[in-house]
């Protein structure tokens, strides 16, 4: 009876202490879930290596997944500065980090919130991040101008995401390379730094930039292939997301090397930047501007090119590939949504003129390097006389779009229009005139007896004021 009543006992302790333990358990887990959630974003964007737009996307930030949607605030660094920060509508902080007393017998090694030269703050690192995690949703940048910083901020970082105080995206941006503008050195060791990453804080993504300063009496400084090339070389290897900062005024100068340097790997971006005592000529927010690497080594705008190309037939072997190629390269980013004519005065055969290009090797560089031009030739002037012979059109071929001046044209238009739109089903035919040749006048009855041939496959290339002439004419008739 006793063992029983012992036996009762002992089911009854072991009872509660299964249900303490099972308490305990649940206690926990639901502490670690108010710990992790996070209103309104998933739980693997809200994380330090996330990627900033997956990020901000999330929570409803920006509306689609575009870098031009994302917004910052510069320098929120003192106490006075952080509050109107967190109350703007831009999507991600900047903020300066130095050490306190640095340089000074006062140096505690404490990071702060200030931009150098300023060593003294009212704010430190430890402030600064845990009065902003909690009051707002936005996106982290912090900057460092020192190397001294960057340890002890970063073993911060390690010790506030563990404790579950940092859970956003946090970008850490430092200038590794001088720029090309810099007279003297200012910028940190690039392999401290990103020993320093690697070893205590890995989940950062990187922005390592180049030194830079405006100088009004040297504009055209700007990024060259040799920087872009050391950076890759310095940051290639890391596992991080890296996004480089560039001075948007030199954009448009040294888009091929920070296109080149993007195509290295998907996990490069660019974050342009602007200061407000910069000149802003009209980069920001704009496409790149065309331009090409020319085999010298030199930067060529896409507009020069063409403008040889219309100008002087001379210099179409050095500028057409050129051409071709940043036609290319437009159109594999995604920038290039019109249909695109390259015209050209050929030399071939029967029209074969020293000067012009050859018409083979034409048709061989569109097929190389950007087939999806339509190749629209013409004859040389010096090789038309007083019209349109039959042998120019059998040596020039079919299936192409024709460029024809009107003057040769002269009573033969109809024949010849109709016979190279007759070569083919997807010939067409541009007419050209201009005020070098005359006035509108001067080649009207060839203008409308094009039109008459086809209304769909016959394009003019006229002054404004000759194509209204024309039209008028065609309202007439």
């Amino acid at each position: 009876m006793a063992c029983r009543e012992q036996l009762s006992k002992n089911r009854v302790k072991w009872g509660f202490a299964g249900i303490t333990c099972v308490s305990v358990v649940v206690m926990a887990a639901i502490v670690l879930a108010i710990m992790l959630w996070r209103p309104g974003c998933e739980l693997e964007a809200c994380s330090p290596e996330a990627d900033v737009l997956d990020y901000l996307l999330g929570l409803g930030q920006i509306s689609r997944r575009d870098a031009l949607e994302v917004t910052w605030y510069h320098a929120a660094n003192s106490k006075e500065a952080r509050t109107p920060a967190l109350n703007s509508n831009t999507t991600v902080l900047e903020a300066d980090v130095n050490v306190e007393g640095l340089g000074t017998a006062d140096e505690t090694g404490v990071p702060i919130m200030a931009h150098p030269l300023a060593i003294h703050s009212d704010n430190t690192l430890e402030q600064w991040l845990d009065g902003v995690p909690s009051s707002s949703q936005k996106g982290v940048k912090l900057d460092f101008k020192n190397i001294k910083a960057v340890g002890p901020s970063l073993d911060l970082l390690q010790q506030l995401t563990e404790g579950g105080k940092v859970w956003r995206p946090m970008r850490i941006n430092t200038d590794i390379l001088k720029g090309s503008d810099m007279p003297i050195l200012t910028e940190v060791s690039a392999t401290e730094f990103l020993a320093l990453v690697q070893e205590t804080y890995p989940k950062a993504t990187l922005s390592p930039g180049w030194t830079t300063i405006y100088v009004p009496m040297f504009p055209n400084r700007t990024y060259t292939r040799a920087m872009v090339e050391k950076m890759h070389e310095l940051v290639g290897v890391v596992p991080q997301r890296v996004t480089f900062p560039v001075l948007s005024s030199t954009v448009r100068r040294s888009w091929p090397h920070s296109n080149w340097l993007l195509s290295q790997s998907e996990r490069y971006s660019l974050t342009l930047w602007q200061a407000a005592s910069d000149p802003m000529s009209g980069t920001v927010a704009e496409s790149p501007v065309p331009t090409v690497c020319a085999p010298s080594g030199s930067i060529l705008r896409l507009e020069s090119c063409l403008q040889q190309l219309a100008t002087h037939p001379g210099h179409w072997p050095a500028a057409l590939r050129p051409s071709l190629a940043l036609l290319a390269c437009l159109s594999s980013l995604g920038l290039l949504h019109q249909p695109v004519w390259m015209g050209a005065k050929i030399s071939h055969r029967s029209f074969s003129v020293p000067g012009h290009m050859a018409g083979r090797e034409l048709l061989i560089a569109v097929a190389e390097v950007f087939p999806r031009v339509t190749v629209a030739p013409g004859w040389p002037e010096a090789a038309l006389g007083s019209d349109y012979k039959k042998q120019l059109f059998t040596d020039m071929g079919s299936a192409v779009p024709f460029q024809m001046q009107a003057r040769p044209l002269g009573h033969s238009t109809a024949g010849a229009v109709a016979r190279l739109l007759a070569s083919s089903p997807w010939a067409t035919v541009t007419v050209e005139h201009g005020p070098a040749r005359g006035n509108y006048a001067s080649e009207r009855t060839v203008l409308l007896g094009a039109r008459a041939v086809d209304r769909t496959r016959i394009y003019y290339r006229l002054p404004q004021g000759y194509h209204k002439d024309l039209l008028a004419d065609v309202g007439k008739n």
